[in-house]
């Protein structure tokens, strides 16, 4: 009995399972090691991401500042939208200035041809006058000289009628000479007729050239209020050049200050090029950290599965093991009954045997 519950006291002692694999082995520490890279590719990803944040925010405030000066630079636009505006009513106006002063000048020549045409007028009428006066006194020399020839015949008939009135030969004489005369004086007559005959178209003449006169002087009017039209324009060519003078220099004023705003936008857009550089390389260097990331945690998967594999392995193993253990110690157990029941019916047998 005490050699079966030594035996039986010793059934409990069975072999334990394996310790589990990763404990202490390479695997453990190149897992450990895994984690720790992945923890410091985790805070460099942090810290290029604090970056990112910091460059996100300074990006915002250079695009706030480029907003600024692309409200700024509207407003220049607007500017020299309207100093274009200007730029082209002064073109106008100097286009009007230019045709006035092709006016003024065409007014200038068309005076100088109404000036010469008056002098041409006046010299014409002058001419006329002077050739009107020069057939009056050609026709009033004639009269003058035929009614001095009378008078000188009607004396010398007179002298020969007081001399001899009883001369028939002399009165005949006297009567051929004033037929003479009177032929003479029938020939001025006609002479005188024919020079107011050409006398008779000279008032139509003289109201023709009155009425050019009356022309030219209302030419001379228009012509004078022209003038003062121009004089007015001249001031305001006056006028105008000096509001293009202050147009020119806000207009440089603008360019310079445009100028200054481009050199700003410029500045900015190479910072902000520099940016998405660093933005680039940064998602670069992210995309890279990623990607190793994801090929360590590859790594460490296909570990993790052959660690598990390996730890499955071991625990069917050791399962197994345990499984033919405990089969053993119950078919130890069960050899232990049956040499139990056995030494016990052995016993009864000889208890009942000892009283005979």
């Amino acid at each position: 009995m005490d050699g079966q519950e030594g035996r039986d006291g010793g059934t409990p002692q069975t072999t334990l399972p394996a310790p589990l694999p990763g404990q202490g082995t390479w695997i453990g520490d190149e897992l450990q090691r895994a984690q720790q890279r992945v923890e410091s590719l985790t805070r460099e990803i942090m810290h290029m991401q604090q970056a990112l944040k910091a460059q996100q925010e300074e990006s915002a405030r250079l695009l706030e500042t480029v907003q600024i000066l692309d409200g700024r630079t509207l407003r220049h636009e607007a500017g020299q939208d309207a100093a274009r505006e200007v730029r082209h009513e002064l073109a106008v106006l100097e286009e009007r200035i230019a045709a006035e002063a092709a006016m003024r000048r065409e007014l200038a020549a068309q005076l100088a041809r109404a000036e010469e045409r008056e002098a041409e007028a006046q010299g014409e009428l002058q001419r006329v006058l002077g050739q009107i006066a020069t057939q009056l006194e050609d026709a009033t020399g004639r009269d003058a000289a035929v009614l001095a020839r009378q008078r000188s015949i009607l004396d010398e008939a007179a002298v020969r009628e007081r001399d001899g009135r009883d001369h028939d030969s002399r009165l005949e004489a006297i009567e051929r000479q004033i037929g003479a005369l009177e032929e003479q004086a029938r020939h001025a007559g006609v002479e005188v007729a024919r020079v107011v005959a050409s006398f008779s178209p000279l008032p139509t003449t003289i109201e023709a050239i009155e009425a050019r006169v009356r022309t030219l002087q209302a030419d001379q009017r228009r012509m004078d209020d022209e003038v003062t039209a121009v004089r007015a324009i001249r001031d305001r060519e006056e006028a105008l050049l000096e509001v293009l003078e202050q147009q020119r220099v806000t207009r440089a004023r603008v360019e310079d200050r445009l100028n200054t705003v481009e050199e700003t936008v410029e500045e900015v857009r190479r910072r902000q090029g520099a940016l998405a550089e660093e933005q680039a390389l940064l998602g670069r260097t992210q995309a890279g950290a990623a990607e190793e990331r994801r090929a360590i945690l590859e790594r460490i998967e296909s570990q993790r599965d052959a660690v598990l594999e390996h730890l499955r392995r071991q625990l069917r193993a050791a399962e197994e093991s345990a499984r033919r253990h405990i089969e053993e110690t119950e078919r130890e157990i069960r050899v232990a009954r049956t040499l139990l029941v056995r030494m016990d019916e052995e016993h009864e047998g000889a208890g009942r045997e000892q009283p005979l």
